[in-house]
């Protein structure tokens, strides 16, 4: 427990010397095409070199981990211009993945394999009460509650690996939650297959760093419900997965950004 709170509050400390740096203006940075309000690359720019550090706590197992999210260099992936995004868990050295991010129109998407159905985790316009669906329709499974299964019958070849972030895709899993398997992919998305942007609002987080102005986005998934904030210039910066009144009224798993850095 000692060790477990060590662990916390240096990082903490860490985050109040840099959580604001950001990434360098030299960096390469490519944009999305809206025409109208912030696009999404504002709340999410692909800087090749950029980094997010985050410490993530895992309240069903009472683990905490930390994170660092990595923008990559350009590169053709199944005919598509992208940017790697890897994740590495740096307090489990082995564990380390690779997926792929890239804009389209007004929209950012993500995807683990050039076979994947791309995810649009964001899209134009960037206004309260817009709803968008993660993936095509047509070419997911969607169970009575609304659920997604995709991911949840391969793991690209990835092992079983456990990156700390739970699943919500049904299908496949072996509990008996109905909640799947962990998920095999660097992005901590998850749930239900639509996205609702709920607020633009003030993030305070516990060492007293603000952020204005972040995009609150929510699904849900079995009944408990997620939340995603991306801040302006930066991108992802917090998550909250599984959030249950009865069981994790604090959220099952919980992430937020420590640092930023560039190489």
């Amino acid at each position: 427990m000692k060790k477990h709170i060590y662990i916390i509050a240096v990082f903490f400390l860490i985050s109040a010397a840099v959580l604001w740096i950001g990434c360098s203006d030299s960096d390469t940075t490519v944009s999305s095409s809206s025409n109208s309000g912030p696009d999404v690359s504002t709340y999410f720019p692909l800087k090749t070199g950029c980094s997010l550090q985050f410490m993530e706590i895992n309240n069903v197992y009472n683990d905490t981990t930390i994170h660092l999210f990595t923008t990559g260099t350009s590169i053709i992936v199944g005919g598509r211009q992208v940017y790697a995004w890897t994740e590495e868990v740096i307090n489990r050295p082995a564990s380390i993945d690779t997926g792929y991010l890239f804009y389209e129109g007004d929209a950012l998407y993500y995807f683990e394999s050039p076979y994947d159905i791309p995810e649009k985790l964001l899209n134009s316009p960037l206004e309260v009460g817009s709803v968008w669906l993660r993936y095509d329709a047509s070419q997911v499974q969607i169970d009575d509650v609304g659920d997604i299964d995709i991911l949840s019958e391969f793991n690209n070849g990835k092992g079983d690996i456990n990156d700390g972030v739970q699943g919500g895709f049904i299908g496949g899993g072996s509990g008996d939650d109905n909640n799947g398997p962990d998920v095999k992919k660097c992005f901590p998305t998850t749930g239900s297959n639509y996205f609702t942007l709920t607020a633009i609002e003030d993030l305070i987080f516990e060492d007293g760093n603000r952020i204005e102005e972040c995009l609150k986005i929510e699904n849900n998934v079995s009944g408990a419900s997620n939340y995603y904030w991306y801040a302006p210039g930066v991108g992802l910066v917090k998550y909250i997965i599984g959030v249950d009144s009865e069981d994790y009224p604090e959220g099952e798993v919980v992430g937020q950004i420590v640092s930023t850095g560039s190489m």
